[in-house]
């Protein structure tokens, strides 16, 4: 679930049904995980072609729920669509600044070639032969990148929102077991934030009671960021505002101040901000 990753997403809405629920809540899921995210579009298709009264009916309830944009373009005819996305990723400018931040969605290691890591660069730049920190559930460890690659060919460096991989060194005496889920970021940089306990700004869609006992999923750059839990008694959530809360993890994280993060419960998602690190 690499949320924060996408460029675009095709919201199909059934024209003998509308808009469901349930599609709402995945909409503003992935709204949330990708706010900080200037590239993400949201494209809206109707399908199954309804007659035009039922088809203004679901725009409406689609003007309520998407932005000014994403309600210019809702689609119901599906040759609409190639043209839009080649506009969509035509237009891109790429921030290839700031500091490197990539989370790994594959780790696997090669015979005679070593560890090889892969996964879309959210933010900075790599290169060959560059030494960063390497992070996984509160171990760290400096790294070589060795050689990157895209699509199995060398290409010496690897830029922001890039999709490649990267082959690299360990140090031997580090006792890290890097994984799936772990990040990779510059040495020494300032902006990246590790600690287990956060305080943090909470919300929800629904009104809900989140308690301290509650032991919850924590979804931030990937699926395994471990579980957390409230740090107080129970919190009072509903539609109409956020919350200030602490909450504390199984284990220590990489993120950033203002990073978007979802905790998941059995029926319903809490939004959360992280605010400042507590540790």
């Amino acid at each position: 679930m690499f949320l924060q990753h996408l460029y675009a997403a095709i919201w199909v809405i059934d024209g003998n049904e509308g808009v469901l629920q349930d599609a709402t809540t995945q909409y503003k899921v992935i709204k949330h995980m990708a706010s900080n995210n200037s590239y993400l579009n949201v494209i809206p298709f109707i399908s199954n072609n309804p007659n035009p009264e039922d088809l203004e009916l679901i725009k409406m309830d689609l003007k309520e729920i998407l932005t000014k944009n994403e309600c210019n373009r809702i689609l119901s005819d599906p040759h609409q669509i190639p043209d839009l996305m080649d506009n969509i990723f035509e237009s891109k400018q790429r921030k290839t600044g700031g500091s490197l931040l990539w989370p790994l969605e594959n780790v696997g290691n090669i015979p005679s070639k070593g560890t090889f890591i892969a996964g879309r660069l959210m933010q900075g730049s790599v290169k060959d032969l560059e030494t960063v920190t390497a992070f996984y559930r509160g171990n760290s460890s400096p790294v070589t990148i060795r050689s990157c690659e895209i699509f199995k060919r060398p290409c010496g460096y690897l830029l922001s929102q890039e999709r490649g991989g990267a082959y690299i060194r360990i140090k031997h005496e580090s006792s890290l077991e890097l994984k799936k889920g772990g990040v990779l970021y510059k040495t020494g940089d300032s902006e990246m934030c590790i600690g287990s306990r956060w305080e943090v700004k909470l919300s929800c869609d629904q009104h809900k009671v989140l308690k301290g006992s509650q032991s919850t999923v924590l979804i931030h750059r990937t699926l395994y960021d471990g579980s957390c839990r409230i740090d107080e008694n129970e919190i009072q959530l509903s539609p109409e505002k956020s919350v200030c809360s602490k909450i504390v993890l199984s284990y220590p994280i990489v993120a950033r101040k203002d990073d978007p993060f979802l905790i998941k419960l059995p029926n319903f998602y809490v939004y959360g901000v992280f605010m400042n690190i507590l540790d």
